[in-house]
């Protein structure tokens, strides 16, 4: 499995642990298509976690070393470097929250926000 494809994996599986709780009816050719790969751009999360950084030395450094081919590569080494992967994991989950949270509030679908829970019993 490419980097990619386990990151929208991850996405999936955050996405349907809030939209678990969601009641749909598909016995006709009515249904919302769930948001595809293309509807996350993990370059923009990446970005914002380095302008989140509050040490303004490894904010610039990652921002710096993201431009490019290899970014992602180069975006993960640092952040084990500087030790700061737990964090990036976390503003990563988040976003992928908020990006299914989105979703759903758009389609009027009505969701339990159970993963703080989740996070607070582990």
């Amino acid at each position: 499995m490419t980097a990619a494809n386990a990151n929208i994996f991850r996405f999936y599986a955050t996405f349907y642990r809030i939209a678990s709780d969601c009641t749909t009816v598909t016995l006709d050719d009515d249904y919302l298509k769930l948001p595809s790969k293309f509807n996350v751009d993990e370059y923009e999360i990446m970005e914002r976690f380095c302008l989140s950084i509050p040490n303004e030395k490894i904010s610039n450094v990652l921002s710096d070393m993201i431009r490019g081919s290899g970014a992602f590569r180069r975006f993960k080494d640092l952040i084990y470097r500087y030790d700061i992967e737990k964090d990036w994991y976390k503003f990563r989950d988040e976003a992928y929250k908020e990006i299914a949270v989105s979703w759903l509030e758009s389609n009027d679908f009505a969701y339990t926000d159970d993963m703080n829970r989740r996070a607070q019993n582990s």
